[in-house]
């Protein structure tokens, strides 16, 4: 097995060590309750930076042995398989992030699981947050999970999966990317995005026009708990709340923080 290069560095994240060393250092925080999952955007860092710092320094204080990573596949249509590398880890240019293939290869004997490195590859959503996960939990693998929208029998594949990994482990932390919004313009973008954060304090399936929403259904259903919004962002800028409109046309996404508590 050999480890991943990054494939989206200086894209989505910087490239050069001493700026990524810089920028992915760990950072103090307000302190939370102890989330059993962390609800994390996905875009270029300097458009949601601030907000994954400020989402992972409230939870600095867990100790987990497994940090399983659910990320979407944006390329991928409904109902795909479960998407997993076959690599041992991300190569950063600083320091070489472990993958958990030990739990990959004994949940692969009991679930469907598809290796799939062009999918890997060709996904940024879960590559930009291996530094920042490394940063704040040094040296616990990272088990990156892919997938599409699910729904019956996938959906419940990775309901029991996401169940037989908290029972084996129950200091899992789980990590979900998504975004509150597809790329809409004002003010369908704030509606869209209202609702997913409404869905998601409510819990049950979450609603609006965002990716990974199926993960985000299955965990909530395994774990439960309530979820609790940490910060909005949009462009770069951070909102205390998401406003009824910005007057804009241009479309554009809405990211959130949030930690399942």
């Amino acid at each position: 097995m050999t480890m991943r290069s990054p494939r989206h560095g200086g894209l989505y994240y910087p490239q050069d060590g001493p700026t990524l060393q810089d920028q992915m250092r760990a950072r103090e925080g307000e302190p939370a309750a102890r989330p059993t999952a962390l609800l994390l955007p996905h875009a270029a860092w300097p458009h949601i930076l601030p907000l994954l710092h400020q989402t992972l320094a409230q939870a600095r204080s867990l100790s987990p042995a497994l940090i399983v990573l659910l990320a979407p596949h944006h390329g991928k249509r409904k109902n795909s398989a479960l998407m997993i590398s076959a690599a041992s880890g991300l190569s950063l240019p600083h320091q070489e992030v472990p993958f958990a293939r030990d739990a990959a290869t004994a949940l692969a004997t009991r679930f469907s699981l598809q290796v799939d490195e062009e999918a890997f590859d060709d996904e940024s959503s879960w590559e930009l947050l291996v530094p920042l996960l490394s940063s704040y939990y040094p040296g616990v693998p990272i088990l990156p999970i892919l997938t599409g929208e699910l729904s019956g029998s996938h959906r419940n594949n990775l309901t029991s999966l996401l169940k037989e990994i908290k029972k084996a482990d129950p200091s899992t932390l789980f990590v979900v990317t998504a975004n509150a919004n597809s790329p809409l313009a004002s003010p369908s973008a704030e509606a869209s995005a209202r609702r997913f954060a409404s869905s998601l304090i409510a819990g049950g399936e979450v609603e609006g026009e965002s990716c990974n929403r199926s993960s985000l259904s299955s965990l909530g259903s395994v774990l439960g708990g309530e979820w609790r919004i940490v910060g909005y962002m949009r462009g770069g800028t951070a909102y205390d709340e998401i406003p009824p409109s910005l007057d804009e046309q241009e479309k554009h996404v809405w990211h959130i923080g949030a930690l399942l508590e």
